[in-house]
């Protein structure tokens, strides 16, 4: 069930603040991964500690959007 648990949480993350806390969430006994310590440290650094940082966080999602990025032709 980790297993599962931590798989699903390194395709849901969209940037690298948040990858880096996915692959550093490990101890000796999961040393593949421990998706409730990813969990608990993903909520510690997004959780918005009043109602602002909360409308915050909403504005900013909602206002994010894809940027169009180049095509890579090198070595094709």
């Amino acid at each position: 069930m980790n297993t599962r648990a931590y798989a699903d949480l390194q395709c849901c993350i969209q940037d690298i603040v948040s990858f880096g806390i996915i692959d550093t969430a490990k101890d000796k006994n999961l040393a593949n991964g421990n998706s409730k310590l990813a969990w608990k440290r993903l909520s510690d650094k997004f959780a918005g500690q009043n109602n602002g940082a909360k409308i915050k966080l909403i504005k900013q999602f909602n206002e994010s959007c894809m940027k169009k990025m180049k095509t890579l032709t090198y070595g094709l």
